[in-house]
């Protein structure tokens, strides 16, 4: 029982003073977290550096400190208040360097690439160190969108802090990074090839070129299988494969991704393959865990190689969580063929590209290109405030959760962001909880949508130049299940497009669409409220308790209203100014067959007139042209102190042709009957136009409308 005991006290120390940690800066902060943590280091012997190594930062003293990590192997290494200038130092498997130094980068030579740490093996852990690249005494060497295949081998790998290159050192399995600070590297502060896991955690990344980390995958090198005949499994084995816990293949026809891999191995079924030669198998990195880090101006200031704060290639089961990132360049995290990864509770504030996105999912190339399948992915609790996109999700056979963000003033052009999220292509998709406030064109958008895509309680605000609140476009797939639900969508004063937009650029026929239980507000723009439609696409499913305060356009005749269908509301205090002839105070308007055999309108207004003399009269109709319509109910009004008024109206469409309505109107307390009528229109190829309108003796004279409602029920 002791040592539990023992154990228990140390745990609870450790709660203790990680809680305490006064601000005292990044070196206090350094030091007190090599203290917290010493117990990772699995009581491995600790070794100084010998206080001989000048500890200035002023002498290269690469050679000495080279000899004392090959002396000590294996062990950890402290180093306490102390700056060693250093370039490519070898650290073999199991050491660990960990203190309150500082490891400052020598003046390079131009086209010299040396990181200031190469890891050699496995289990290395950093801890504690600030990493300084003197990026601005660097010779400009150029900048590359790579890992190191750039001109003169240029890229994220070119004189990072640490490189870890395990198609180089196949024994590497792992790395360890924590409590760090990162500043002004050339290139990544963190370069890692086909190294997984790699634990990130608690770094300080700030006004440096590139990525905290740039976490890549690449092809396992000299893995080929050469098939001659048919044959019912083959297998591939290379040295280093046992690494990793699955693979993906290329250059096989069938459909080959992720495969388990066992021991120096991985088996595969191989019939439908009998003529193929040759294939390949990717890494598929599992378990990147990023979390707890700061980053702050990660910019190469370049005019088209710019930084990501993070980058995850072909990471799965991995996660990245609690990070915090102001005045990046690119996005907080970019996944390239990432799998079953959870994005969540980090916050990003400015990206200065605004073309570029807050968080980011993309695949490169097909199946054929050895892809993970970009399934399983979850984004929640993420706050993007500032960035071109919110969430960009580039991944065909996505499917995942994106719920629970904050997304304040997405910034891109219409042309090519602005939306709080926006998805490529799906397979499954729920966009749950989410809050969009002023983006630059869509709240929610999705491109090319498939079957499952389900969008609900998301709240989204539009601003002046916003287009659209959620927005389904493209070729959606046949027999799509697309629900639309309880969603709040506001302030949309722009002419683009309407707030729930579904619409087809083919001849698909969508069916299983179901739009329910949405609020929606033009905020007094002339932006349409629901559209249904596209060339030649047909849109069947249900519509029903939706609250809109705009024009319902382009319905197609296969959405079925349920009962109560619609329900559109147009509050107003704010007395109008109506002309002496005729006026329209407010107009609601369905399309051409929208209003099908057996429907029934309900309409109710009410309001106000001013206290002066002259007379005031209020009408509703309902027609096929302005101001032409059936007068249902006429209120007048010629008192000389404020009164109100009310009107009341059913319309029942017996056939398209054929319609009857009844009305009661009020002035005061006083009710008046209009008896049942029918009414010259056909709904059947002219839109309906529901309009209060109203008319003064006077100037002086003025209408208030407070309420209009008009209910659909069919």
């Amino acid at each position: 029982m002791k040592p539990i005991t023992l154990l228990l006290l140390a745990v609870a120390s450790l709660c203790a003073q990680v809680v305490t940690i006064p601000n005292e800066g990044m070196p206090a902060v350094r030091a007190k977290m090599n203290s917290n943590f010493s117990w990772l280091d699995n009581n491995k012997p600790t070794i100084q550096f010998s206080s001989a190594l000048d500890a200035t930062g002023v002498t290269n003293v690469s050679a000495a400190f080279q000899a004392a990590v090959n002396l000590n192997a294996g062990k950890v290494l402290r180093c306490e208040n102390a700056t060693y200038l250093i370039t490519n130092i070898n650290v073999p498997a199991n050491t660990s360097i960990v203190g309150n130094c500082t490891l400052k980068s020598v003046v390079l030579a131009s086209i010299v690439s040396s990181p200031i740490l190469r890891i050699t093996g496995d289990g290395v852990i950093l801890r504690g160190i600030k990493f300084d690249g003197q990026r601005a005494s660097q010779p400009a060497d150029g900048f590359s969108d790579s890992f190191n295949t750039g001109g003169a081998g240029t890229g994220r790998a070119y004189r990072a802090a640490v490189l870890a290159d395990a198609t180089v050192y196949p024994a590497i399995l792992s790395l360890t990074v924590t409590d760090c600070e990162i500043t002004a590297m050339y290139g990544a502060g963190i370069a890692t090839l086909n190294v997984a896991p790699v634990v990130f955690e608690r770094n300080w990344v700030h006004d440096t070129n590139f990525e905290g980390l740039y976490a890549y995958g690449a092809a396992i090198p000299a893995i080929t299988i050469s098939i001659t005949s048919a044959s019912t499994a083959a297998t591939l084995s290379a040295a280093g494969l046992r690494k990793f816990q699955r693979v993906t293949v290329v250059g096989l026809t069938g459909v080959r991704q992720v495969m388990t891999v066992a021991g120096t191995a991985v088996t595969f079924d191989i019939a439908a393959d009998a003529t193929v030669s040759g294939a390949i198998l990717y890494p598929v990195l599992e378990g990147q865990r990023v979390v707890g880090n700061r980053f702050l101006n990660v910019q190469s200031g370049h005019a088209t190689t710019n930084a990501n704060n993070v980058v995850f290639q072909r990471a799965y089961n991995s996660v990245f969580s609690h990070n915090i990132a102001f005045n990046g360049e690119r996005n907080i995290l970019k996944c390239e063929i990432c799998g079953n990864t959870t994005i969540a509770d980090n916050v990003y504030d400015t990206n200065v590209v605004p073309s570029f996105n807050g968080l980011q999912l993309q695949t490169i190339g097909t199946p054929t290109s050895g892809i993970i399948p970009p399934t399983g992915m979850q984004f929640i609790n993420n706050k993007l405030s500032n960035t071109g996109i919110g969430i960009a999700v580039q991944a065909p056979g996505f499917s995942g959760v994106v719920s629970g963000n904050v997304f304040t003033n997405m910034t891109g052009t219409v042309g090519n962001g602005g939306d709080c999220i926006q998805v490529g292509a799906s397979a499954t998709l729920e966009i749950n909880d989410n809050v969009c406030t002023n983006p630059r064109r869509y709240g929610i958008y999705v491109s090319e949508g498939s079957p499952g895509i389900v969008i609900q309680r998301n709240h989204v605000i539009g601003g002046s130049a916003s287009a659209g609140g959620v927005i389904i476009q493209a070729s959606l797939a046949n027999g799509s299940s697309l629900h639309i639900n309880n969603n709040i969508l506001t302030g949309f004063t722009g002419t683009n497009t309407a707030p729930i937009d579904i619409r087809t650029a083919n001849s698909a026929t969508i069916s299983g669409v179901v739009v329910r239980n949405n609020v929606i507000s033009t905020g007094g723009g002339s932006a349409l409220g629901y559209v249904f439609g596209g060339v030649a696409s047909t849109i069947t499913g249900i519509f029903g308790g939706n609250i809109n305060d705009g024009i319902i356009s382009n319905n197609q005749p296969g959405m079925v209203s349920e009962t109560p269908t619609l329900t559109m509301m147009r509050p107003d205090s704010t007395p109008a100014t109506i002309a002496t002839t005729e006026t329209v105070l407010k107009t609601v308007t369905f399309p051409a067959n929208y209003l099908r055999a057996g429907a029934s309108l309900r309409i109710t207004a009410s309001g106000t007139t001013a206290g002066t003399a002259g007379t005031k009269t209020v009408t509703l109709r309902v027609g096929t042209v302005t101001l032409t319509g059936t007068a249902l109910c006429t209120v007048t009004n010629a008192a000389a102190n404020n009164d109100n008024w009310a009107c009341e109206a059913e319309v029942d469409f017996i056939t398209p042709a054929s319609e009857q309505h009844r009305a009661i109107s009020w002035k005061a307390s006083t009710p008046t009957l209009t008896p049942m009528g029918g009414l010259a229109m056909n709904n059947a190829t002219t839109a309906v136009i529901v309009e209060l309108n109203g008319v003064v003796a006077n100037a002086a004279d003025s209408i208030t409308l407070r309420t209009m409602r008009v209910d659909v029920l069919q």
